[in-house]
């Protein structure tokens, strides 16, 4: 498995992912892969599996609707990226609850979640569809994913959520007046404006996360419009091609050697937990047998005598103790 993005992209379709490049709504990226000469395959047809990730450079799971990874195709995924394969995880406003899927599933492995929400804003240019949200970005010479990018409009997006310090935000707004999120209550089936105490736990909502995982690379956006022809919200507006662009770039560097330690140390640490974990079990197990056996011993001594004290008893007991 490659270390870097060489050039073989796969685009998933067996779970009804949206960005499907031949639908003409997506012909401009298309153009655009053609032009960064990827080579570009697509699997309509059966459960992503080893073999048929082995010599992909970049996994496209874009907003997948209406059906289930299973279990297997989970663990291969995290196999795949392990190694060193490349990872591109796209949601959508509700996420996995109105997408009907569990892309959640496999994103958080990677540290990140995608939250049930839609991202909105009220300003002067949007009154008419609060759910375009326009993003002002300083100039950040630190972060490669947003090398020239100045402007950008999000619509119909879901936020993010970080789980763990492998996991990274780097496209977000602060959370302020004009600004806010709704989920959405199937009892009412309607969107429902998130509480106060909801705005000032977070001080920042996420919209695009990146993470490592052994040696691969992994992105999560809450938006598929960004790669659509889609006019305001699409691949041609403001600086929606820059940023793509550069996630392709993102993706071709390989895992800094000094992250790919942090995350074998990490790894050997939970190793060392769950064994931990088990042992404590087994050594409670261990001594519940020891238990049970002197008991019965004392019931055959004094099978004559007056009862004694039940095992369970003796257990509450024990614990108590």
């Amino acid at each position: 498995m490659p270390s870097s993005l060489n050039g073989t992209i796969l685009f998933d379709l067996y779970h009804g992912e949206m960005l499907d490049l031949e639908n003409q709504e997506y012909s401009e990226f298309k153009n655009l892969l053609k032009k960064q000469d990827m080579n570009v395959l697509k699997n309509d047809n059966q459960p992503l599996t080893r073999k048929l990730l082995k010599d992909i450079d970049l996994l496209i799971l874009g907003n997948p609707i209406n059906k289930y990874f299973s279990g297997e195709e989970i663990k291969e995924i995290e196999d795949f990226v392990r190694i060193g394969g490349n990872l591109l995880l796209i949601s959508e406003y509700g996420s996995d609850y109105l997408q009907k899927t569990n892309l959640n599933e496999l994103a958080k492995r990677f540290g990140f979640y995608f939250l049930p929400n839609i991202v909105k804003e009220l300003n002067s240019s949007n009154e008419n569809c609060q759910s375009i949200i326009s993003i002002k970005i300083l100039h950040d010479n630190e972060n490669e994913l947003l090398s020239h990018v100045r402007f950008l409009q999000i619509g119909g997006c879901c936020s993010l959520l970080l789980l763990n310090r492998f996991a990274q935000s780097f496209l977000k707004i602060k959370q302020r007046e004009g600004i806010w999120t709704e989920t959405y209550d199937a009892l009412t089936k309607s969107w429902i404006i998130n509480d106060k105490k909801e705005k000032e736990k977070k001080k920042e909502i996420i919209l695009a996360a990146c993470s490592h995982h052994g040696k691969g690379k992994i992105i999560g956006i809450g938006d598929v419009d960004i790669f659509s022809n889609t006019p305001r919200i699409g691949i041609s507006a403001n600086d929606h091609e820059r940023l793509l662009l550069n996630l392709l770039k993102w993706f071709k560097e390989p895992v800094a050697e000094s992250k790919l330690r942090i995350w074998i140390l990490n790894q050997i640490g939970m190793l060392q937990h769950s064994v931990k974990e088990i042992n404590l079990k087994l050594n409670n197990i261990i001594e519940t047998l020891t238990l049970l056996e002197k008991r019965i011993s004392l019931v055959e001594a004094n099978s004559t005598s007056l009862p004694v004290k039940t095992f369970h008893e003796e257990i509450v007991e024990r614990n108590d103790s």
